[in-house]
């Protein structure tokens, strides 16, 4: 006979079973309200629709029709879908040894370089010169220029100074650069004289001295991510570009010429590169190449191939041997030669290396890579090649 505990549990059992019965035949796959939530995995192609003849079919356009699209790569050139590599994403700390700010000097010249775009330092160098009562007199965001009125120092009433504080943006995306000069004259000058600003500091100390106490404002405030929409196009453009110039790819550096070959020098170091010779005067960089990346762009021109660590000619050697054409006569620094030292066909071993040179072009620099014989290089060989030169700037 069964006890009051065993039939209630048997009730609870069949009530649970009556429930999962009846949500399978309310809401299974063969159910009364059978979810179509999963009907579109089983959808296949219709027949187009077809007009009956005798009637008209009215023309059908598309709402929201989708344009072509060209894009182009940073050169300017117009992919091929077959050929085209999706190259690796930018790094978003490009120099492994770098800090959000520092200050960085090449010769007399100072400046802060920042991690981080114009539009969040524009405000804070605003707010510096505020905080330290320093009215300003003339301010060009499109320039990145910030001018101040005169200034006396205490322990030298007989003379004014002023500074002009220059935003730019650095050399890679979201990077600012900030220089100073300084301009001192004498206290007996009328206020509305119109001076003109010096290339160069009148006095380095102050120009220091306001450029550290600035560094450190602007450090301490750098992971406050705010900008100002005025600062967006403080500084102009980049300090370094990529284009074609006669269907050959050059980096393109608005700097010194000092500083661009010193740049140059210092990331034909990095990331597999061998820079052997160097000869500033000429604007050449004498380099070989090992490929580090077994999947990236460069192997396959590379492969394993390693360069030596002692140079397999010397820079001199190749010019001497360099074939004296119109091309490489307006590139290199070639001297002419006897015919019966050097002919015009002769060739260097493929393998040796690059040569790379650094010129003029009315107000900037061009960078460019060519072999050993002072041939171009393939094209998509010598914009791999840019790319990474240009990762390891500073």
């Amino acid at each position: 006979m069964m006890t009051f505990k065993k039939l209630l549990t048997l009730a609870l059992l069949a009530s649970v079973t009556l429930n999962f019965s009846a949500c399978s035949i309310l809401y299974g796959e063969k159910g009364f309200f059978r979810g179509k939530e999963k009907d579109y995995l089983k959808t296949g192609q219709i027949k187009e629709m077809t007009v009956p003849e005798g009637i008209s079919s009215p023309t059908f356009e598309p709402i929201y029709a989708i344009p072509k699209v060209y894009s182009t790569d940073e050169f300017g050139d117009r992919p091929e879908l077959e050929d085209y590599v999706v190259p690796r994403p930018s790094a978003i700390n490009i120099d492994k040894s770098a800090v959000g700010a520092k200050i960085q000097k090449l010769g007399a010249k100072r400046w802060i370089f920042l991690d981080a775009p114009t539009s969040q330092i524009w405000p804070r160098t605003q707010n510096f010169l505020s905080e330290l009562g320093i009215t300003v007199e003339y301010n060009n965001p499109r320039e990145g220029i910030i001018d101040t009125t005169a200034i006396t120092y205490k322990d030298d009433r007989s003379t004014h100074s002023r500074f002009r504080i220059k935003l730019e943006k650095g050399i890679h995306p979201d990077t600012t650069e900030v220089h100073i000069v300084h301009m001192q004259y004498s206290a007996d000058q009328a206020p509305d004289t119109q001076f003109e600003w010096p290339e160069a500091s009148h006095d380095t100390q102050k120009e220091a001295d306001l450029l550290n106490d600035l560094a450190s404002v602007l450090i301490e405030n750098l992971s406050n991510n705010s900008a100002s929409l005025m600062g967006q196009n403080v500084g102009g453009s980049l300090k370094v570009e990529f284009l074609s110039d006669s269907n050959e790819p050059i980096m393109r550096l608005r700097l010194s010429r000092n500083r661009a070959f010193a740049t140059l020098s210092h990331s034909l170091k990095k990331d597999g590169f061998v820079l052997w010779e160097e000869s500033p005067d000429q604007g050449l960089f004498y380099i070989g190449y090992q490929n580090t990346d077994k999947k990236g762009l460069l192997s396959r021109w590379f492969g394993k191939k390693i360069s030596p660590d002692n140079a397999p000619d010397t820079l001199a050697n190749l010019l001497q041997k360099m074939p004296r054409t119109a091309e490489t006569k307006s590139m290199f620094p070639l001297q002419s030669t006897a015919s019966s030292e050097r002919s015009d066909s002769a060739k260097t071993d493929a393998e040796q290396g690059f040569i790379a040179v650094l010129k003029r072009n009315d107000k900037v620099m061009d960078f460019v890579i060519r072999d050993t014989n002072g041939n171009a290089l393939e094209r998509e060989q010598a914009k791999a090649l840019l790319r990474l030169v240009r990762k390891n700037l500073i």
